[in-house]
């Protein structure tokens, strides 16, 4: 019985199982709905997400292993439309990757052409907001 008990909690995180809150539903909505026509466009779409919440100004930091010869694209979403977001992704040196970035009203989304497979850096920020004191955010990725 002790052994069960000193050993479950590791097999509950290894297995998700003891996963925190769920992705904020507002957020991963506008995320589908910004990712919708590439994802017609053939990209797949991790269920995954990374999430949160941070006060606007505070900037994020991503690991991620990416691939060469894929292409990605990161998406980041907001609880709230009044959230302006901005995502980059650089390399192991610094440098930026992202070959083109977008942003509207609650979500940003960056494209990634990786010029050879590593780990890559994705930032993000919201920009500073007086009327927004703190926001819920999730980011996933697509690739093809």
């Amino acid at each position: 019985m002790r052994l069960l008990i000193t050993i479950l909690p590791v097999l509950l995180l290894t297995f998700g199982i003891a996963s925190a809150e769920p992705p904020n539903k507002a957020a991963v909505k506008r995320i589908k709905l910004a990712a919708s026509d590439y994802i017609k466009d053939g990209f797949k779409l991790r269920e995954d997400f990374w999430k949160g919440s941070s006060a606007p100004g505070k900037r994020h930091v991503v690991k991620q292993q990416l691939f060469r010869g894929n292409e990605y694209w990161f998406w980041l979403g907001s609880e709230t439309s009044e959230t302006r977001l901005a995502v980059k992704v650089y390399d192991d040196k610094g440098r930026p990757v992202d070959v083109e970035t977008k942003s509207e009203k609650g979500w940003a989304a960056a494209r990634v052409l990786p010029p050879r497979t590593g780990t890559y850096t994705i930032v993000f920020v919201a920009e500073k907001n007086p009327a927004i004191k703190e926001f819920a955010w999730s980011m996933t990725y697509g690739y093809r």
